[in-house]
């Protein structure tokens, strides 16, 4: 399994790639500090793969944010079996509800990331 997790915070990053990695052992990690970088990523290697991958998206990263990539990924990589959470601190409704209504959006995550919500992702992954 593959994790993409796209956050502007380096210790985010960190912190949540070794909590996957003690769920998902084995599971390739990939951090992008810059949204940029993660949409060149996500548009140019999960359109042509055939492997499910989890996509953590934060919302609030300087440049572009998280609701402006998700409109800026390819229609091919959508319609794959890719699953993209909204992965945030924010506690307001409207950026819960706006995940569970985007059709590109399987679900909003609140950081921080813990050991059963990396177990509940692959669960759902699995299905």
């Amino acid at each position: 399994m593959e994790f993409i997790v796209i956050d502007d915070d380096r210790t985010v990053q960190m912190l949540s790639k070794a909590i996957i990695l003690r769920v998902a052992t084995g599971a390739n990690v990939v951090p992008f500090l810059d949204p940029y970088d993660g949409l060149e990523y996500i548009n140019k290697e999960l359109s042509t793969t055939t492997r499910k991958c989890i996509v953590l998206l934060d919302i609030n990263m300087p440049g572009m944010n998280g609701w402006e990539l998700l409109q800026k990924i390819n229609s091919d990589v959508l319609a794959k079996q890719h699953y993209i959470y909204i992965y945030s601190s924010s506690i307001d409704q409207k950026d819960k509800q706006r995940a569970d209504e985007h059709a590109g959006v399987a679900g909003f995550i609140e950081k921080p990331l813990t050991l059963d919500k990396v177990q509940l992702l692959l669960q759902t992954a699995a299905q």
